[in-house]
């Protein structure tokens, strides 16, 4: 972990609200793994630097993809090509990846909203020969993003919306349960990020012999486990998302 400063060489807005922002970085490219994640200094104006998971990389290129949620993110996507900017990281623990030792029937990632962006660079470095699936959910069609991305590397997708406007008619839990009923699946890897409403349903499968691995959403001060933001309950104690996650087996959580 340093903190390095980039130039912006990538920003475009890739659905509604949605932005794609990519900086060379040749220590952050080779350092990073999948489920890490950086602090980002937007400007003098934010007293806080603010956490952004990492997208995907590509050479010595790294992204990132946000959502527009308050007025930080604002200020971030009107950023401009050139501009440079101040990036800690990677920080966290991340995703830990299947290999030829594990017996399993499929590997299955599973996205709500923007939670999906992390999941990308994690399909990036599973080249395990294994069914590989990814299950996205959105509220509707317009926000459901990286489909054929991810079947570039290989992933059947699938996806859900709350509206009924694409695919499954649902969240992205219920076209879980409905995969693995339907293909009688029982022994899969899982890997998931989303808001927090999806993970607690994702609780439901803790019992049915499926490992699950979460990336957790949520607010962080100062990203390296000293200012206590972001501390949850887990049957472990007590523990700090940015510093022992923000990737956590399920079975971890209370």
């Amino acid at each position: 972990m340093k903190e390095v400063k980039v130039k912006i060489s990538c920003l475009q807005r890739v659905a509604p609200g949605i932005f794609l922002l990519g900086f060379k970085s040749r220590y952050l490219s080779k350092t990073s793994g999948p489920g890490n994640f950086l602090q980002i200094d937007i400007g003098p104006q934010f007293s806080l630097n603010r956490p952004f998971s990492i997208h995907r990389v590509e050479r010595h290129r790294v992204y990132i993809l946000f959502k527009v949620r308050g007025q930080a993110t604002r200020v971030l996507s009107q950023k401009k090509i050139g501009q440079i900017l101040r990036v800690l990281g990677p920080l966290g623990k991340g995703f830990n990846l299947v290999n030829a030792k594990h017996s399993l029937e499929e590997i299955i990632l599973v996205g709500g909203g923007i939670g999906v962006a992390p999941l990308y660079f994690l399909a990036q470095k599973l080249k395990i020969a294994l069914p590989k699936t990814l299950l996205l959910g959105a509220r509707t069609r317009s926000q459901v993003l990286l489909r054929q991305e991810f079947r570039k590397l290989g992933f059947k997708v699938f996806v859900s919306t709350e509206d009924g406007s694409l695919g499954f008619k649902g969240d992205v839990v219920s076209l879980l349960d409905d995969h693995l009923r339907r293909n009688s699946i029982s022994s899969a890897k899982i890997y998931a990020c989303g808001p927090a409403g999806m993970i607690e349903s994702l609780k439901s499968f803790k019992d049915k012999g499926i490992d699950i691995e979460v990336s957790l959403e949520s607010f962080m001060g100062c990203g390296i486990g000293i200012c206590s933001a972001c501390t949850i309950f887990t049957k472990n104690g007590l523990r700090k998302i940015c510093k022992d996650g923000p990737v956590f087996n399920l079975k971890e959580l209370v």
